[in-house]
């Protein structure tokens, strides 16, 4: 899976990043996640009604960012939260 047809990004098995234009922490997960090389697919939840319901019914929050790595949904932006689970997929750490 890569983003916007781009190479070099690292390889997961399935990121989803839930994101709304007026989101300024959105942006910075999404920066993050670029700045590491991984590929991730947006959902601008402000545009999908549909999504956003299903998204609050995984995760029990309304609160973004949110994403979903390899299914486990991730609330907020936690960097050791987020590293944790990219791990898992063979991203490398961002201290590194």
């Amino acid at each position: 899976m890569s983003i916007n047809g781009r190479t070099g990004r690292t390889k997961m098995n399935k990121v989803i990043v839930y994101t709304s234009p007026m989101c300024y922490m959105c942006n910075t997960l999404k920066t993050f996640l670029k700045d590491k090389k991984v590929s991730f697919d947006e959902v601008d939840l402000s545009k999908d009604t549909d999504k956003a319901k299903e998204i609050v019914a995984k995760s029990g929050s309304m609160s973004l960012p949110q994403m979903e790595i390899n299914g486990k949904i991730l609330v907020g932006f936690d960097i050791d939260k987020i590293n944790e689970e990219l791990s898992k997929c063979g991203a490398e750490s961002a201290d590194k």
